[in-house]
């Protein structure tokens, strides 16, 4: 589920609370994601805070196979979820497993599985390619403040048009050739567990980030804006 469909439905799942992990108080902008609706594909180029949402939701919707090389970052080590993956080959990591950059081919079954596995423990940033969906991303995340366009690109046959709508820009119009949305995060207050406020690594961790987001869309010139609450 993507984090605006989370946060829409008050059920935040362990990744959109990973998001919001980055941010401390303040206002953020982040990148204008732009859609273009074509005869044969849809295209959704955006910003970095989309990276992990889009991997999770082709993981959901790939029916077919597909070939990925990517690139995983984590503080933990990770060694034990790659090895239970034997269609990965590891092109290059660290001893500890906390940088990993691979490569591989899926069944849709077995990549789902892949990023129900590692898609909590770090970063992934991964290209993947199968008949009907194509995703491209930069190997480099942004630095903190900094926007990045077009970090990642998705390519999408036109079957898949109404589940990505769904997803991520649902005030959509049913027929629209192009859009833009971009999101400021709002963040008003942090939340901190009692038993966590003596340790600032655990307390960015487990605190919950409350506020809302500004989300300016337009579709075919039709600018729209709205806010949303959160507590995440």
């Amino acid at each position: 589920m993507s984090l605006l469909k989370d946060i829409e439905s008050k059920n935040i799942s362990k990744l959109t609370h990973k998001f919001f992990t980055r941010f401390g108080k303040g206002t953020f902008e982040k990148e204008i994601c732009k859609i273009t609706n074509s005869k044969k594909e849809i295209k959704f180029n955006t910003g970095y805070e989309y990276s992990a949402f889009l991997i999770e939701f082709i993981s959901n919707n790939l029916n077919e196979d597909c070939e990925i090389d990517g690139k995983f970052i984590s503080l933990d080590n990770n060694e034990d979820v790659f090895l239970k993956f034997n269609e990965l080959e590891i092109i290059k990591s660290n001893k500890q497993f906390t940088k990993v950059e691979f490569k591989g081919k899926f069944s849709s079954e077995r990549f789902k599985d892949f990023v129900q596995a590692i898609i909590l423990n770090g970063i992934i940033l991964i290209n993947l390619k199968s008949q009907n969906i194509n995703l491209k991303m930069k190997r480099a995340i942004p630095k903190p403040g900094k926007l990045m366009e077009n970090f990642c690109s998705l390519k999408l046959n036109l079957t898949f048009s109404n589940k990505l709508k769904e997803e991520f820009f649902p005030e959509a119009p049913d027929v629209f050739k192009k859009g833009t949305c971009q999101h400021f995060y709002i963040i008003e207050s942090i939340d901190i567990p009692d038993e966590y406020k003596n340790d600032f690594a655990l307390a960015k961790i487990h605190a919950k980030r409350i506020g809302q987001i500004k989300r300016i869309t337009n579709f075919d010139g039709i600018e729209k804006e709205s806010k949303i609450k959160f507590n995440a």
